[in-house]
């Protein structure tokens, strides 16, 4: 892997964890560019980086286009794992 590729998925990390911790006006923006724009790694990244806090972002008023997006354009198996996950949290009655 060559440097610049380690940077920039560094760069990413901390951009996805800074962006989907509190839900964000314009930061919802950014990662919906790189769903759309990035390369599959980019969207497998932001895939993973969501794992656990789709529930939250959901519901979230920015947020939850960064999901809906993500759902769109990320590879199948990722998409299960997005949609499946807030199953967890739901309460049996």
């Amino acid at each position: 892997m060559t440097v610049s590729r380690v940077l920039s998925a560094q760069l990413l990390s901390q951009t996805f964890s800074r962006v989907l911790a509190p839900a964000d006006l314009f930061g919802n923006y950014v990662v919906q560019k790189f769903m759309e724009r990035g390369t599959p790694e980019h969207r497998a990244m932001l895939a993973q980086a969501m794992q656990g806090k789709v529930l939250e972002l959901s519901l979230d008023m920015y947020g939850c286009r960064v999901v809906q997006k993500a759902i769109e354009v990320v590879e199948h198996e990722q998409q299960e794992q997005l949609v499946w996950s807030p199953q967890r949290c739901v309460v049996c009655l």
